[in-house]
């Protein structure tokens, strides 16, 4: 787990609250508290990227929710502009097949498995649909251009 979106202790000294991301979650949008047995629960999922500021001696929480978008842009030769082949929130190309006609991305938004915190498409460069393919990261056409791989 990287705890690098904020840390605190609730206004008993019983919990050490935290965000950041758990192994196989895409996005770091759940407080959490870890309690003196060593046992983590979820307080809160909120969309977007949550970071703990502090926590007062009232108990009163100060968190805050950080959004933004990835965008996909392609420029098909012959074409004269352009074309966004987005794809919810956080669109991230990973290949382009041999022929131009397609693509490989993943996206890790609040859409995405929650079990692994993306999931990967494959979208012709035309505009038409994206196709999920399902859970997983980094989809590559295989080497001849037709099936994809996935992790």
């Amino acid at each position: 787990m990287e705890c690098d979106r904020g840390t605190g202790v609730d206004a008993f000294g019983r919990r050490g609250w935290f965000s950041g991301t758990m192994a196989q979650e895409g996005w770091g949008n759940t407080l959490r508290a870890l309690d003196l047995a060593g046992r983590v629960g979820k307080v809160l999922r909120l969309p977007g990227l949550s970071r703990l500021h502090d926590i007062s001696s009232a108990g009163s929480v100060l968190l805050s929710t950080e959004s933004f978008t990835i965008e996909l842009m392609v420029h098909v030769s012959g074409d004269d502009k352009e074309r966004d082949l987005s794809w919810l929130e956080a669109t991230a190309i990973s290949d382009l097949s041999p022929d131009g006609r397609s693509v490989t991305f993943w996206d890790g938004g609040e859409s995405a498995t929650e079990e692994t915190g993306f999931d990967a498409y494959i979208r012709r460069t035309d505009g038409s649909p994206a196709i999920k393919l399902g859970p997983g990261y980094l989809p590559v056409f295989a080497p001849e251009g037709v099936r994809q791989i996935c992790r």
